[in-house]
């Protein structure tokens, strides 16, 4: 029984050495594209082998070098889109002028006048001069608005005059602008956090709200500073 199992392994040893002295012969030497070094590779495999090792698989695709525009520090990355060398930076270039929505930088300005006494009186003024009617349709009764024949914006001369005003009522004012000033309805509009009168669903707080709190978060950072 010894005899036969021996027999049978030396029997498969010998086919084994066969095939390991085929695959050498038939064995061929590549290039690394990484490292340049050669090595040794199977003949079906020559075709499509192209690294040495798997480390110098690992550096198939490099990371680019980039130089951040905020910082100015160079940084690698394997990011093709990448352009900041981290949110700190990224975010740090949306501020101020480079901002998507920057204007002017009088925006807070302009809230100010806008919730100020003054602005309420003019609008007063206005609906007192035009009989409570809208000057358009000739509608009579609520809902009406008083508008700025100047832009509010772009001519602070003329925030409070009488004569820049116009009284027109949310429909035809919302032509004139393109917009729709109708409310949303009451049961699809969130409510203000701190004061609970609803909002327009863009934040959590109230357009005076969100002001009060911006000024007392630059109080805190002025006194942190």
């Amino acid at each position: 029984m010894r005899s036969s199992v021996t027999a049978q392994y030396l029997t498969l040893s010998a086919c084994c050495a066969i095939i390991i002295s085929m695959t050498k012969k038939t064995a061929q030497t590549n290039l690394c594209t990484i490292c340049g070094q050669p090595y040794e590779v199977k003949a079906y495999r020559a075709a499509a082998s192209k690294y040495c090792s798997r480390h110098c698989w690992s550096q198939r695709h490099p990371p680019d070098m980039k130089t951040c525009p905020t910082c100015g520090q160079s940084f690698s990355t394997y990011q093709r889109n990448q352009i900041y060398c981290s949110q700190s930076c990224a975010g740090k270039s949306r501020v101020g002028p480079n901002a998507n929505a920057w204007k002017d930088g009088k925006s807070l300005l302009r809230e100010r006048a806008r919730e100020s006494r003054r602005l309420k009186a003019w609008r007063i003024s206005v609906f007192k001069r035009d009989a409570y009617t809208c000057q358009c349709c000739g509608y009579p009764g609520p809902n009406l608005h008083a508008h700025h024949l100047q832009s509010f914006a772009n001519c602070p001369a003329l925030r409070f005059d009488i004569a820049n005003g116009l009284t027109l009522c949310i429909d035809c004012h919302g032509k004139v602008h393109g917009r729709n000033f109708r409310p949303v309805k009451q049961k699809h509009r969130p409510i203000c956090k701190i004061c609970g009168k609803t909002t327009k669903g863009r934040s959590d707080y109230c357009r005076s709200c969100a002001i009060t709190l911006w000024h007392q978060h630059r109080r805190l950072q002025r006194g942190v500073e």
